[in-house]
């Protein structure tokens, strides 16, 4: 391993593998005066070096692992299970500490359609283009999950029903005014939105999504690509 001359400073890349395949690389600075009078590693420092990499790459492939094991693999959304998990915490952290807490309900409008007349890759075309076009809308902290077929929940903490509607009007308008161009087609696609919150109310978490549910549901019977709020969160 040769260090390289940058700015003064040597820079040593590592590339790392798991098992033959690479999966990442990290950069170790040196000073100057450090490679001053030689220019190769000591056997000790190549050993630390190969231990170094073992180890990352293996903390790499544990993350990629567990990534997979929680995310849908079609939409890269967290699964239903992972999902109403991180739920359950943030609603005992959010009565611990007065907290508000938001929860959404989405649904595309018509989606058997899609299925029905384009077929089944250009649904999941659409469930992908979705998925995307929601993550893009929502902040870091915020938990959007495959709740089970086209429906998507989202988790918004310390955010309250108005902050709610807000970011649900958002992603009803983002998809609306997004091109879902498949092939050869151009699609129109919209959404349903149910919007719910804790609001210091003593409320489970079935309750919660039970809410937020029958607010989307509501949506989409007075006419669909609208935003509900549930009744009990007003």
């Amino acid at each position: 391993l040769e260090p390289e001359t940058s700015s003064g400073k040597h820079i040593l890349s590592l590339p790392l593998y798991f098992e033959e395949r690479k999966c990442g690389a990290v950069y170790l600075v040196f000073g100057a005066d450090r490679f001053s009078d030689r220019k190769v590693f000591s056997d000790d420092e190549r050993n630390f070096m190969d231990t170094l990499r073992h180890h990352l790459g293996l903390i790499i492939e544990n993350q990629r692992l567990f990534e997979e094991a929680i995310t849908d693999s079609l939409t890269r959304l967290y699964l239903r299970r992972f999902f109403l998990a991180t739920l359950d915490k943030e609603i005992s952290r959010s009565k611990r500490y007065q907290l508000d807490l938001g929860v959404l309900m989405l649904d595309i409008d018509n989606f058997k359609k899609f299925n029905d007349t384009y077929g089944h890759q250009a649904g999941d075309y659409v469930l992908r283009e979705t998925a995307q076009r929601l993550t893009e809308s929502i902040r870091t902290v915020d938990t959007p999950g495959r709740y089970g077929g086209e429906e998507i929940a989202l988790l918004l903490p310390q955010t309250g029903i108005k902050e709610a509607y807000v970011v649900a009007e958002r992603i009803r308008k983002a998809i609306e005014g997004s091109e879902y161009n498949y092939r050869d087609l151009k699609m129109k696609v919209t959404v349903s939105i149910g919007v719910t919150a804790l609001h210091l109310r003593n409320v489970s978490m079935e309750e919660l999504v039970d809410e937020a549910d029958r607010a989307l549901y509501i949506a989409k019977n007075k006419g669909r690509n609208q935003v509900h709020i549930a009744p009990e969160a007003m």
